[in-house]
């Protein structure tokens, strides 16, 4: 998954890539890591604040934009220690993206599960299923990947 990229890449864009030191990096994987702890934030205000009447489609796309153009950023600016915490912060909104998109694809599928309870547990355990085999899939790619070219891929 998407994720599981990010997260395990993070290491080696700014250990090779960037050229920080293992504690700064800590600090900046910190600071791209904060979108997650805020997933409560994200669904109190995409509850209580719908878009054109939507209280998740709309948050969807303006987060998958931002997210887009905070990768694309990534990919195209030259980083390096210098501006290495505008990497985290462009990290930070790439992970905005995915833990807003996370989020409240759970809570389509708990509506799902509310409509029809006799499937809800085949349906978390398909969620759950397709995750693991990204996530598998993802680590499998992401050490080969770094080591053999530059982790800014």
């Amino acid at each position: 998954t998407l994720y599981t990229f990010v997260q395990s890449g993070q290491l080696p864009y700014f250990q090779k890539y960037v050229g920080i030191t293992g504690i700064e990096y800590q600090k900046y994987k910190l600071v791209s890591s904060l979108p997650w702890a805020m997933k409560a934030w994200i669904g109190l205000i995409s509850d209580n604040y719908p878009i054109w009447g939507y209280n998740k489609r709309y948050y969807m796309v303006l987060a998958t934009f931002i997210g887009s153009v905070s990768f694309a950023l990534l990919g195209v600016l030259d980083i390096d220690q210098s501006t290495a915490l505008f990497a985290a912060l462009l990290l930070f909104f790439a992970s905005l993206d995915m833990a807003t998109v996370d989020l409240l694809c759970e809570g389509k599928y708990a509506e799902k599960m509310m409509e029809k309870p006799e499937t809800s547990s085949d349906l978390v355990s398909w969620v759950w299923g397709v995750y693991q085999l990204g996530s598998l899939t993802a680590s499998l790619f992401i050490g080969p990947v770094s080591d053999r070219y530059s982790p800014k891929i």
